[in-house]
Formats: C-alpha cells, sequence, structure tokens
C-alpha cells in the first residue's frame, strides 16, 4: 500500500524530532494523527519507541503491540516489544518475543531453516508462559 503524502510527511516529521532525541515533540506529533498512526506499523513502532526512551513502559507496550499486530513478522517491531517486556521485568515474554525477532531477522536473511527452528523455539516458549 503506497504512503500518502501526509503519511510520508507526518513519518519524516517524526523521525527528524527522534534524531534529536525530542522524543515528547515525536509523540504530540504522532498523536495529532491518531487515525493514521493506528492504521501505520512504522507510526505505530515510532511512538510506541518513543515512548519506551521516556521510560513509559505500559504506553511503549500498546503502541509496540499494535505494531506487531500490523506486521507480524517485523524484526524491529518485536525486537522491540521484547525490549519494553525485559524492562517490565516480564523475562518469558521478552525471551519469547527476542527469539520471535530473531527468527524474522533470519527469514529475511534467506535463512529458511534456522528461521523456523527459532520460530519453533519462540513457540514453545510462549506455550510455557
Amino acid at each position: 500500500m503506497p504512503k500518502t503524502d501526509h503519511t510520508k510527511q507526518l513519518e519524516e516529521q517524526a523521525n527528524s524530532a527522534m534524531a534529536q532525541d525530542r522524543w515528547q515533540d515525536a509523540i504530540k506529533l504522532l498523536k495529532r494523527d491518531a487515525a493514521i498512526v493506528r492504521k501505520n506499523w512504522r507510526l505505530s513502532w515510532t511512538l510506541g519507541w518513543c515512548y519506551f526512551q521516556l521510560n513509559r513502559q505500559e504506553d511503549a507496550r500498546r503502541y509496540l503491540i499494535r505494531a506487531t499486530d500490523l506486521a507480524p513478522e517485523n524484526p524491529v517491531c518485536l525486537f522491540a516489544l521484547g525490549n519494553v517486556y525485559l524492562q517490565k521485568k516480564q523475562f518469558k515474554k521478552a525471551e519469547a518475543t527476542f527469539a520471535k525477532s530473531y527468527a524474522a531477522f533470519l527469514s529475511d536473511a534467506g535463512r529458511e531453516a534456522e528461521a523456523q527452528k527459532m520460530n519453533d523455539k519462540a513457540a514453545e516458549l510462549r506455550r510455557r508462559n
């Protein structure tokens, strides 16, 4: 799905604020366009990561879960969510999410057999939770 000019501009502005560690500015920018953020994994990830940087872990978790729902095999979304679980001391969830992130990374790199092993490990870890 092609990005609209407005979505692209919003992403660029938020990324610019993040590059300058202006996390709160990026949050304000993205919250103004909540309907767009809700449908876009990159913007949901960006908002979640900003909250993570401000140590607002529950807000971060909510937006990073949305990003992973929109892009379930995206290693970046999964890795960020794993970091939130780690900060919240939810170690089993963190481990399972990191395993799934690594599997997605391996898959993206064309290493399917290794990716399948990590996906199996992630599934096993999720069942234990």
